[in-house]
């Protein structure tokens, strides 16, 4: 079985909708955690804008999560790290 490009998995997500919030929760679970457990928000919107989605609410939701203590914040500078 041969696994599906990353443009294949890109266009998947931009024609099917899905919470943002969910995503990120996913996208924490999978590539995040296992890997230190923590990302600047730049590059999460980075990547999440790669799918599509609107960096003021990528910024929404990571503020909703952090204040349902879902995730963490650390400042460095001017730089938040979840």
């Amino acid at each position: 079985m041969s696994h599906p490009s990353l443009s294949r998995i890109v266009s998947r997500f931009k024609r099917e909708p899905s919470r943002t919030g969910s995503l990120i929760i996913t996208f924490y679970g999978d590539a995040i955690l296992p890997r230190g457990g923590s990302v600047w928000l730049g590059t999460l919107l980075q990547f999440l804008d790669m799918l599509g989605t609107d960096g003021g609410v990528v910024r929404t939701a990571v503020s909703r999560l952090a204040a349902d203590g879902w995730l963490d914040r650390d400042k460095a500078g001017r730089k938040s790290f979840y």
